[in-house]
C-alpha cells in the first residue's frame, strides 16, 4: 500500500504533526457534535508523534542530565502546582469561614489571649458560654499549630493569616506523609519483582499518585476528604492523622538508620498524634502494634530484629513520655464530653465495600480497587513498610466497625470509647489506603512500560503504523470527545472549595461588622456577645469578629469542637441575663415567640443577613437563691475557683451563673458538699447546691479539681522534651551494638516470657472487661428499677447477647420480598436482616444488642434465658425511620408500640414460668429493624 504523495510529504513533517497538535485538540474542544468526534479522532492520531519528536530535540538542547532531571522532577511539580491550584486562598492567607472553622479560629484567640498569658493550655474559662473546659476534651495542639506563625512572628502577621497558612500546612504534611508511604512500598515491591526500570523515577510516580488522590478526594461527612475537613472544618483530627504518618515515616527511617535526631523527631511525632485529636490514641496503639507485627513477620534487613524492636520501643515510649502530661488532662476530663456514638458497618460489609468502590462516597471506585492490588503487593513484597501499612488500614478498619464493640468490646476497656464516631477513622485510613494504590498504578504502569520495551517489534513502516492509529482513534474518539464534556465530573466540588469570606462577598459585610464590634467593646466593659444561628447553619462567620473584638460570646444548640456535655438549648431574656450578654447578633428577624426578646434589644446595624443589637437589661450573674432565701455577702472568683458568702433562715437551693461540671469541689465552712444543677427557662441548667440548715454568714468554696495525674505527669513530659531536644543536637548514626546485649539463655526464654506477658496482658483485659461490663447493666438496672423502692435489688450475672441465650423464633414470611412494596428490593441484603450482634446507646453506656429483621405481617418471639432467669432488658430500633409506630411488642398482655424511645423489661421468674418471652410484630408495610439488649440477673 502506497500513501499519495502530498499527504506522505505532510505526514513526513514531524514539526508539522506536533504543532497540529494543539490545534486539533484545541478545536475538539471548542466544537460540538460530529465535528467534535472527528478533531478528537485527529488528536489521537498525532498524539504519539508528540514525544518521540520533542525528546530528541531536548535533550540536544538541555542535555540528557538536564532532562533526566525534569523527569524526576516532574511528579513533584504536578503535585505542587495541584495544591497550589487547589489551596490558592490559603496561600493568599485567607482563612476558610464555612461551618466549624469559625469556632476552632474563636478558641485560638482564647487561647492567645486567655490562656497562654496565665502559662496555661488547658483549663476552666468564662469566655465561652456559662464556662467550659477549655482544651480538656479535646486538646489545643491544633490551635497552637495555626496560631504558630502569628506567635512567632510576634503578631506581625495576622492570626487570620496564620490560621490559613497552618492549614496549609497541614495540608502538605499529609500529602507529604502519604508520598513517603509509597515511595517506600515502591520501591520494595519493584525490588522484590526486579522489574527493569528506574526505580526511584517510579517511587516517585506512586507518591505523587498518591498525593493527589489525597488531595482531590471529595470526602463526605465523618468520612474526611473535603468535605468534612474543609468545608466542615473538621481539622483537628487530620492534624493528629497527619502526625501519626509522619511517625510512621520517621519511624521507619530510624528502623533502617538509627540516630538520636531521627528517635527524636519520630517521637515528637507520635506524641503530637497523641495530642492533636482523642482518637489519635487508638492510632498509636494501631501504629505500635502494626510496627511490631511487622518487624518480628518480616526479613530483618540491615538491622537486625532486635535492634528495629528497640527503635519502635525508644520511639513509642518516648512519645508517650512527651505526651503524658495532655493525656492526663484528657483522661480526668473525658466525662464532660457531650456526645453519642456514630456507628458505622460490620467489619464484613466494609471489606466488601471496599473491595467493589462503594465504602468512600465520590468518583474513587478505581482508588478501592487500586488498594486492593496495592495490599496484595506489598504483602507480596514481605518488607517491613508494606506490611505496617496493610496492617494499619486493616487495623483501622476493624477499629472503626461495629466489630470493635461487639467483638473487641473496645468500649468496656475505655469509657471515653463510647464517644467515638467511628466512620471517622476513614480519615485516618484515607492516606495508607492510597498509598497503597499510588504503588499499585506505578508499579502496573512500570510493569507495563517494561513488558513494551522488552517486546516493541520492529517499525511496520509508516502506513501500517498509521493505519493502526486512525482504527484506534475511530474506536475511542467518541468516548473521549464526550468526556470533554463532563470532565468536571472527575473532580467533585467540594474538591477545591476553600470558601473564605472574600470569596463569597462576604468580607466587607464581616469588616463592618467587627469595627461595629469593636466599638462597643470599648464602651461595654465585659462585654459578651450572643450569637443566636439559624439551625447548624454554615455562615458562622460573626464568630471571627466577635473574637478579634476581645468579647465572649454565647452559642445555643450543639456547638461542634466544644462539645461540652452543658449546652444552652432556649433563647430567651432569663437565660440570656443569667449568662451575661450584652449584645445579641442573630441571623433572621425575631418573630412572636422572642416578642420578649425583642422588646429587650436596641438595634445597632445590619450586616448582611447578620443584624446586631445591645441588650438593654442589667445582667443577673450573681448567686442567687432559687428556692428558699437568704442573703449573699460577698462573691469572689478567679480563674479556678469561687468564694461565696451567705446567710439563709431556711436554707434552700442556690445557684451561680456557670456550667455544671464534675471538676468542680465544693465545700461549706470547710466540709465537703455535693453540687447540683438547676435549670433556667428550661433552657440550659446551672451549677447549684442544696442547703438543708439554716445558715450565718457561711463560707461556700468551689475549686476546679486537678487530679494527681495532671499534677505529676507533666514533670515526666517536661523531662522527657528536655531528653528529646537534647537528642535532636545528635544527628550521628548509631551503630549496631557489637556484642548481644543478653546471654543465650536470656534470648531463648525471651519468647516465652513474651508469651507469658501477652497472656497476662489478654486475662487483665478480660478482667476489666467483664467488670466494666457488670458495672454497666448494673448502674442501668439501679436506675431503671432499683432506685426509690421501685423493687428488690439484684446482681448482674451475664450478657445474654454475648453468650448467645437468645432464642428467635422467625415466621414465614421473608425479609427481602418483593411483593410487599413498590421499592422493596431496593438494596436489600437478607444478611442485613437477619439476626447478628450489634450494639446500641443508652446514656451513658454501650450495650451489646441482637438485630434482627421483622418482615411486614410477620411476629418474631423471644425467648430470654432458661426458666427461672431473672432478666433485665430493652428493645429499640435499629436504623429506619423512629417516628414510625408499625413495630409492636408484647410480653403476653397488650400490644405497646416502639416508637423512637426504647422500651425496657424486667423479667421476674414468678412471673414467666417457662422463662421470659417477648413478642415484637410489623403491623406496616416495610421492613423494620429492632435491636434487643438483655442480661441475666440473680
Amino acid at each position: 500500500m502506497e500513501w499519495p504523495s502530498g499527504v506522505a510529504r505532510i505526514a513526513s513533517q514531524p514539526l508539522l504533526r506536533v504543532a497540529l497538535l494543539p490545534v486539533v485538540a484545541g478545536g475538539a474542544w471548542l466544537t460540538d457534535g460530529l465535528l467534535r468526534w472527528l478533531l478528537t479522532g485527529a488528536a489521537l492520531v498525532l498524539l504519539p508523534e508528540l514525544l518521540p519528536e520533542l525528546l530528541p530535540r531536548l535533550r540536544a538542547r538541555f542535555g540528557a542530565d538536564a532532562l533526566a532531571r525534569g523527569r524526576r522532577a516532574l511528579p513533584l511539580a504536578i503535585v505542587a502546582c495541584a495544591s497550589v491550584v487547589l489551596l490558592w486562598p490559603l496561600v493568599k492567607g485567607e482563612p476558610p469561614a464555612t461551618r466549624d472553622h469559625a469556632i476552632h479560629y474563636f478558641q485560638t484567640r482564647v487561647l492567645l489571649d486567655d490562656l497562654l498569658p496565665e502559662g496555661r493550655l488547658s483549663g476552666w474559662t468564662d469566655r465561652f458560654n456559662h464556662g467550659f473546659p477549655f482544651g480538656e476534651g479535646y486538646p489545643t495542639l491544633g490551635y497552637l499549630w495555626v496560631a504558630f506563625v502569628h506567635v512567632v512572628s510576634f503578631g506581625a502577621i495576622g492570626l487570620r493569616h496564620s490560621y490559613a497558612w497552618g492549614l496549609l500546612g497541614l495540608w502538605s504534611l499529609v500529602s507529604w506523609g502519604a508520598w513517603q508511604l509509597a515511595a517506600a512500598i515502591t520501591r520494595d515491591v519493584l525490588t522484590r519483582a526486579r522489574i527493569e526500570c528506574d526505580h526511584e523515577l517510579v517511587a516517585a510516580w506512586a507518591g505523587a499518585l498518591a498525593a493527589l488522590a489525597w488531595l482531590l478526594d471529595p470526602g463526605a461527612s465523618r468520612l474526611g476528604g473535603w468535605n468534612y475537613l474543609m468545608f466542615h472544618g473538621v481539622w483537628a483530627q487530620l492534624l493528629s492523622c497527619a502526625l501519626w504518618l509522619a511517625a510512621l515515616v520517621w519511624t521507619l527511617r530510624a528502623m533502617e538508620h538509627p540516630s538520636p535526631r531521627r528517635l527524636a523527631i519520630a517521637s515528637g511525632c507520635v506524641a503530637g498524634g497523641l495530642l492533636g485529636h482523642p482518637f489519635g490514641l487508638l492510632t498509636w496503639a494501631i501504629g505500635g502494634v502494626a510496627f511490631a507485627i511487622a518487624v518480628v513477620a518480616t526479613p530483618p534487613g540491615a538491622r537486625s530484629r532486635a535492634c528495629r524492636l528497640r527503635t519502635i520501643a525508644v520511639v513509642h515510649v518516648l512519645g508517650l513520655a512527651l505526651a503524658a502530661g495532655g493525656l492526663a488532662t484528657f483522661f480526668a476530663a473525658a466525662g464532660e464530653l457531650g456526645r453519642s456514638p456514630v456507628g458505622w458497618s460490620g467489619l464484613g460489609a466494609l471489606a466488601i465495600r471496599l473491595l467493589s468502590g462503594e465504602l468512600f462516597e465520590g468518583p474513587w471506585a478505581w482508588a478501592s480497587g487500586g488498594f486492593a492490588i496495592g495490599l496484595a503487593l506489598a504483602l507480596w513484597s514481605g518488607r517491613t513498610a508494606a506490611w505496617m501499612v496493610v496492617l494499619s488500614c486493616v487495623a483501622m478498619l476493624l477499629v472503626g466497625s461495629q466489630d470493635g464493640i461487639t467483638v473487641l468490646r473496645l468500649d468496656l476497656l475505655i469509657a471515653a470509647f463510647k464517644n467515638l464516631q467511628f466512620p471517622r477513622f476513614a480519615i485516618g485510613l484515607k492516606p495508607p489506603m492510597f498509598a497503597l494504590t499510588g504503588t499499585a498504578c506505578a508499579c502496573a504502569a512500570a510493569w507495563i512500560h517494561a513488558a513494551i520495551r522488552r517486546n516493541a517489534p520492529a517499525d511496520p513502516g509508516l502506513p501500517v503504523n498509521w493505519l493502526r492509529r486512525v482504527i484506534v482513534a475511530v474506536l475511542l474518539a467518541p468516548l473521549v470527545a464526550s468526556a470533554l464534556e463532563r470532565g468536571g465530573l472527575l473532580v467533585h466540588r467540594p474538591v477545591g472549595a476553600v470558601d473564605t469570606l472574600a470569596h463569597s462577598g462576604a468580607e466587607a459585610e464581616e469588616a463592618a461588622l467587627a469595627s461595629a464590634l469593636r466599638d462597643e467593646a470599648t464602651a461595654t466593659p465585659q462585654m459578651r456577645v450572643a450569637f443566636l444561628r439559624t439551625g447548624m447553619g454554615g455562615g458562622t462567620y460573626p464568630l471571627f469578629s466577635i473574637a478579634d473584638a476581645g468579647a465572649a460570646a454565647v452559642l445555643d444548640g450543639h456547638v461542634a469542637t466544644v462539645n461540652f456535655e452543658w449546652q444552652i438549648t432556649r433563647r430567651s431574656v432569663a437565660v440570656l441575663r443569667r449568662l451575661g450578654v450584652t449584645h445579641v447578633i442573630h441571623d433572621r428577624p425575631l418573630d412572636d415567640t422572642d416578642e420578649a426578646l425583642a422588646d429587650a434589644l436596641v438595634r445597632i446595624g445590619e450586616y448582611g443577613s447578620y443584624t446586631l443589637e445591645r441588650f438593654t437589661l442589667a445582667p443577673d450573674t450573681a448567686p442567687r437563691f432559687v428556692i428558699g432565701g437568704g442573703e449573699i455577702h460577698a462573691f469572689e472568683r478567679t480563674r479556678d475557683s469561687v468564694r461565696v458568702e451567705v446567710s439563709s433562715p431556711t436554707g434552700g437551693r442556690l445557684t451561680l451563673a456557670q456550667a455544671p461540671s464534675g471538676r468542680w469541689q465544693a465545700t461549706l465552712d470547710g466540709e465537703a458538699i455535693e453540687t447540683t444543677t438547676a435549670s433556667v427557662s428550661s433552657g440550659m441548667d446551672l451549677l447549684a447546691f442544696e442547703l438543708d440548715r439554716p445558715l450565718e454568714h457561711a463560707v461556700i468554696e468551689l475549686h476546679y479539681l486537678r487530679t494527681r495525674g495532671e499534677v505529676v505527669l507533666p514533670w515526666v513530659s517536661a523531662i522527657a522534651l528536655v531528653l528529646a531536644l537534647a537528642m535532636l543536637l545528635r544527628g550521628t548514626a548509631l551503630a549496631p551494638p557489637t556484642a548481644a546485649i543478653f546471654g543465650p539463655r536470656v534470648r531463648v526464654l525471651a519468647p516465652w516470657i513474651a508469651i507469658g506477658l501477652a497472656v497476662l496482658g489478654v486475662g487483665a483485659l478480660a478482667r476489666r472487661q467483664a467488670s466494666q461490663l457488670a458495672t454497666t447493666w448494673q448502674s442501668f438496672a439501679q436506675e431503671r428499677y432499683f432506685e426509690h423502692g421501685r423493687g428488690p435489688r439484684s446482681s448482674f450475672v451475664t450478657d445474654l447477647v454475648i453468650r448467645g441465650d437468645l432464642q428467635l423464633e422467625q415466621g414465614e414470611r421473608r425479609l427481602c420480598d418483593g411483593l410487599t412494596g413498590k421499592d422493596a428490593l431496593v438494596d436489600c441484603d437478607e444478611a442485613d436482616h437477619r439476626p447478628h450482634t450489634s450494639f446500641t446507646y443508652a446514656d451513658p453506656y454501650l450495650f451489646r444488642c441482637l438485630a434482627f429483621g421483622v418482615a411486614p405481617g410477620d411476629t418474631v418471639t423471644v425467648r430470654l434465658g432458661a426458666a427461672g432467669d431473672e432478666v433485665i432488658a430493652f428493645l429499640a430500633r435499629h436504623g429506619g425511620d423512629t417516628r414510625s409506630r408499625q413495630i409492636e411488642w408484647s410480653t403476653g398482655g397488650k400490644r405497646h408500640p416502639l416508637t423512637g424511645r426504647r422500651a425496657d423489661f424486667r423479667f421476674l421468674p414468678r412471673d414467666f414460668e417457662g422463662g421470659a418471652v417477648l413478642e415484637v410484630t410489623n403491623t406496616g408495610d416495610d421492613l423494620e429493624d429492632v435491636c434487643l439488649a438483655a442480661a441475666r440477673f440473680h
